[in-house]
Order: C-alpha cells, then sequence, then structure tokens
C-alpha cells in the first residue's frame, strides 16, 4: 500500500481546493443500514488484522461522480451558478438507478469497494462533464475518470512500515475475512 496520491485533474494537486461531484449516501435512510454494516464490520476487521489503513468516516462516504479540474478560488459566483444552471438541467434527464456496492479491493491507496452496474454512473458522470464543459471550459474537465468505487480506507503512511514486504491478500470477496455480501445504493 502506498499513501492515496491527490490529483488536479491530471497534475498532482497542489494548494487549494477542488470542486467536485458527488453522489452521497443518505444514512438516515434505514435502507442503507447493510452498507453500513459492510463498511464497519469490514473495516474493523482489516484493522484487527493489522492492515496499515484509516477508514473513511460514515458521513464522508461518497462516489466521484467528477472533479471539476479549475481551483475553486478561481471559479467567480456568475460561473458557479453557470456551472450549477448547466448540470442540473442536464441532470433532469436522469432516472434514479441503483448501484451494487462490493466486492471489497485492496487498492494501491487504501480498500475500495466495486460498483455494478457502472453504466448509470457512466452515464451520470458524462451529464456532469458535460455541464461542466459548457459552464467552464476543457481546462475543468481534466480529471482522469476511471474505476468506479467507493473508497472506504485510505493507506496509512504512518503504519506502512509495519507491513511493507509482507505477503498480503490482493482482492477480498465476500466470504474472505468474514465479510458477506454486497449491497445496493438507489441514487
Amino acid at each position: 500500500m502506498k499513501p492515496f496520491e491527490f490529483k488536479a485533474g491530471d497534475r498532482p494537486w497542489q494548494i487549494g481546493t477542488l470542486l467536485h461531484w458527488y453522489v452521497e449516501v443518505e444514512w438516515s435512510d434505514p435502507r442503507h443500514k447493510a452498507l453500513k454494516d459492510l463498511v464497519t464490520t469490514s473495516n474493523q476487521a482489516l484493522l484487527d488484522a493489522g492492515f496499515p489503513i484509516t477508514p473513511v468516516e460514515l458521513q464522508w462516504l461518497h462516489i466521484t461522480v467528477d472533479q471539476i479540474s479549475v481551483p475553486a478560488d478561481q471559479i467567480g459566483s456568475e460561473q458557479r451558478s453557470k456551472l450549477i444552471d448547466e448540470v442540473s438541467t442536464r441532470l433532469v434527464g436522469i432516472a434514479p438507478f441503483t448501484v451494487t456496492v462490493g466486492s471489497l479491493l485492496s487498492y494501491h491507496s487504501g480498500v475500495i469497494a466495486d460498483l455494478a452496474p457502472d453504466e448509470d454512473l457512466a452515464a451520470l458522470h458524462a451529464t456532469a462533464r458535460s455541464g461542466t464543459r459548457t459552464a467552464l471550459g476543457d481546462e475543468a474537465c481534466q480529471y482522469q475518470w476511471g474505476l468506479q468505487h467507493l473508497t472506504t480506507a485510505y493507506a496509512n503512511p504512518r503504519e506502512l512500515h509495519q507491513t511493507r514486504g509482507n505477503a498480503r491478500a490482493t482482492r477480498w470477496r465476500g466470504g474472505d475475512f468474514e465479510l458477506q455480501g454486497a449491497y445496493s445504493l438507489t441514487a
């Protein structure tokens, strides 16, 4: 494992804030209890097994739909209004959909939950990207959108020395480490 490398589009992230489009979990909805159980149980099992991770707090769990690659402080209020209008207008055409969260995968920067099917997420991404490009131009659309996932924990660089060189599992499926099942999230 190695620490997560934050990027601003396709470049290393410098100082500042970048805006993102996210799918967030509404934890007050009782249908999401299974996801809460999957994430908390799996993270605890990995911590107990000695993996060098820092779990993501439930309130911060999200699926990144897109990153706006222009620093937030360079986007004025008129541009932000245009951005919101452009993306909101396009999102009207996106119907609610369900995504299954899990299996858990060991990733170079931590633990991620695979998302499937991902066609609807790809359509959501394309819709957000189209609105962003119209409002802010190509420079705002440099984020390299890849494997769709929900990050449940990040590699903890303070603890890497304890596991460096040890053979570790690189993929977890339901049942391994007593992690069971997957979870469906309706967006």
